[in-house]
């Protein structure tokens, strides 16, 4: 725990900085007072506590990658390593407590949701420890404490599995599905994956399907190499990067490219 004492440190050191800026920094939520008090402040003036009711999170990546190095197996296979990421994450969430105890802020942990870091952090750890099996031989880490992107699991497995951790990440978390035709076309297995995610307590779900567009004619399907209809191959895909929809699949970053190509189509079963 001793990196999340660090980053707790960091992170109200960090807070303190933040408070002395003015308040004729932040225009728009000044004039809609949108941090309880600073619209009633003058603009020189420092936003001071007008910012205690933001959140200060402490993050993590790599769940999966980290059980593999420990136990050659991730949590979505290994009970132990299950039990031991589990147990990990309530205790960095026991520290962000201590912190939110003795400052008065509202620390928490976050199942991050990394975009660039994601490839960033593995890089740092390959140069350093070399290529490790299932921890860095790939060009990305799994986001949070999700199950491996490349693991063969039912839909509604991976999301009774994730689900215990969303109480633990206070700080904002996703669990997602990826389903591997027309979503709208089967609104029965729509619903149902909302249910139980609903009934597993699952704070924020997503449901990723792909969304394929021909830029030449303006078909939409699903499209593999070539539109069906006037056969270019100028397509334009629309995929979920972490928690949103972004633009086309060509603008991601190579690590979060590599994670989709990886992606397991998730079965109902």
């Amino acid at each position: 725990m001793e990196l999340t004492y660090l980053a707790g440190e960091q992170l109200y050191e960090r807070y303190n900085f933040q408070k002395t800026a003015l308040a004729k920094q932040f225009p728009f939520m000044r004039s809609n007072n949108l941090w309880k008090g600073l619209g009633l402040k003058d603009g020189n003036e420092e936003v001071a506590e007008a910012i205690n009711s933001g959140s200060l999170s402490i993050g993590f990546v790599g769940g999966a990658n980290a059980m593999y190095a420990l136990f050659d197996a991730e949590h979505g296979t290994s009970e132990i390593a299950y039990k031991v990421l589990y147990d990990t994450i309530k205790k960095m969430g026991t520290v962000a407590d201590e912190f939110r105890d003795k400052y008065h802020l509202n620390y928490s942990i976050l199942a991050t949701p990394a975009e660039s870091l994601a490839g960033r952090f593995l890089r740092i750890d390959k140069n350093e420890f070399g290529v490790i099996k299932n921890v860095t031989d790939r060009d990305y880490y799994v986001n949070s404490f999700h199950i491996d992107v490349k693991k063969e699991i039912s839909l509604f497995d991976k999301i009774r599995k994730e689900a215990p951790f969303h109480k633990l990440t206070k700080g904002g978390h996703i669990t997602y599905v990826e389903l591997d035709g027309e979503a709208r076309k089967n609104m029965g297995v729509m619903l149902k994956i909302v249910k139980v995610m609903k009934d597993t307590g699952i704070g924020y779900g997503s449901i990723n399907h792909p969304v394929d567009r021909c830029r030449d004619c303006g078909t939409e399907a699903i499209i593999y190499d070539e539109c069906p209809i006037c056969k270019s191959h100028n397509i334009s895909r629309i995929r979920r990067i972490t928690g949103y929809l972004t633009g086309d699949l060509d603008s991601w970053n190579s690590a979060k490219q590599a994670e989709e190509h990886d992606r397991v189509k998730h079965g109902v079963r």
